[in-house]
């Protein structure tokens, strides 16, 4: 899947996200208000930041997908991270708001249970979020879109707000009044426990994580299997947003000449490529391999040194 597809199918999740927040966001403001019930308008104005959340994650999208340039060389990968840095602090901001407004609901006089209006509202966004959940995470994981992921992982936090919501709106109708605003705190704590988790995703690209073992072994497998090379050690991979940057060294045979040195590097970079789409670049080294002379001095850095040492022969 090429760069223009994978944007295109983000920017097309991210709309759609933005058109059902908006939706389930009135209806349950509506309903939440007309029941009289705190849960489900701190719901509804929870999809309503969720606007915001979904925007800041189409720009970034858009922006981690501009080409490198002059003053940036390794492109704008990491608007994706700084985005969800954003959207982490927004939802945090959110998560104290509905806590404290719940806060003060609790032990009023003229609290009164919600009416079943609470109920039907809560039933709509379950079904509605938990659809938007799979859409968005089937689309995030195709596309290797570590926003559009974490913003499926967020909608799935809805979900579990959105039956909180739910017991709480029927607890308060069979059981005591305070149900309500209490469970109104346990939605904004789910709300600042995603947050917690976006933020520390964000942190991980911005320190450049590496990305998943299964990733870093792919491309060692397709570097060893490139014709030409004969051994590969230092391999380094970092996450820039929906790209990864690869850095590795590979051993030749050092009878090689610079020109067939190159194009063996040159091999293995499309392999790498070819195998995982995500990589956006590959740096290689080249390097002559010394195994036949069994002298581990002369590369100090290969992997079978030590093997190498041991098989050797004692030199007078």
């Amino acid at each position: 899947m090429d760069e223009q597809t994978r944007l295109k199918s983000g920017k097309q999740a991210v709309t759609i996200a933005l058109v059902v927040n908006a939706c389930l966001a009135v209806v349950k403001g509506v309903l939440g208000y007309m029941s009289g019930s705190t849960v489900v308008m701190a719901d509804a104005f929870n999809d309503a930041s969720d606007l915001l959340v979904s925007g800041a994650i189409w720009g970034g999208l858009v922006f981690a997908y501009k080409p490198p340039d002059d003053e940036h060389h390794y492109g704008y990968g990491k608007a994706e991270p700084l985005v969800a840095m954003l959207v982490a602090s927004v939802l945090a901001a959110t998560a104290v708001g509905i806590g404290f407004s719940a806060y003060r609901a609790i032990g009023r006089p003229e609290s009164e249970a919600p009416g079943w209006l609470a109920v039907v509202a809560s039933l709509i966004s379950v079904a509605g979020k938990e659809s938007l959940f799979r859409y968005t995470l089937g689309v995030g994981r195709r596309i290797g879109s570590s926003a559009v992921v974490a913003d499926a992982w967020h909608v799935r936090s809805d979900v579990i707000a959105s039956l909180g919501a739910l017991v709480g709106s029927i607890g308060a109708r069979i059981g005591p009044v305070v149900l309500d605003p209490v469970s109104a705190i346990f939605v904004g704590i789910l709300i600042l426990k995603a947050a917690g988790e976006i933020l520390k995703d964000a942190l991980a690209q911005l320190l450049d994580k590496s990305p998943d073992k299964e990733i870093v072994d792919t491309i060692e497998a397709a570097t060893r299997k490139t014709d030409g090379v004969q051994n590969v050690h230092a391999v380094r991979a970092r996450v820039s947003g929906p790209h990864v940057f690869v850095d590795l060294i590979i051993c030749v045979d050092k009878k090689s000449t610079v020109e067939e040195g190159h194009r063996t590097s040159e091999r293995a970079k499309r392999e790498i490529m070819n195998e995982c789409r995500k990589v956006k670049d590959v740096s290689v080294q080249v390097n002559p391999c010394y195994r036949s002379d069994h002298d581990p001095s002369l590369c100090a850095s290969c992997p079978h040194a030590a093997r190498i040492a041991k098989e050797a022969p004692k030199r007078v």
